[in-house]
């Protein structure tokens, strides 16, 4: 979780990213044995994580099943995903680890 909470600080207090509205972000990392999850403030302050065993088949669906993070709580996700990502299409086009190919991510 340090690893992608770290990248993902770096771009949260660059320059362009400071604002005065502190959001609140869903950050998943999606790995092949372990997935990290964490709200994390655009002020940098780490608010909650977990980290669950990654299940292949229904990978969102064991995140959200396993957590008590509320929809409520959060205004954005982020997703970091080893692997290749089309961003037009918004899809996991493929994924060694997780075994993913043409996985759409907005379902």
């Amino acid at each position: 979780m340090i690893k992608f909470l770290r990248i993902y600080f770096v771009l949260l207090t660059s320059r362009r990213n400071r604002i005065n509205i502190v959001r609140k972000i869903l950050v998943i990392d999606l790995g092949g044995t372990y997935s990290k999850i964490g709200i994390v403030k655009t002020n940098g302050t780490i608010e909650k994580h977990h980290t669950i065993p990654t299940v292949k088949e229904n990978i969102f669906g064991n995140i959200f099943k396993n957590l008590q993070i509320k929809e409520n709580e959060y205004t954005e996700i982020s997703i970091t995903i080893r692997g290749f990502v089309d961003n037009k299409t918004k899809k996991i086009t493929f994924s060694v680890n997780l075994g993913l190919e043409n996985f759409d991510v907005k379902k």
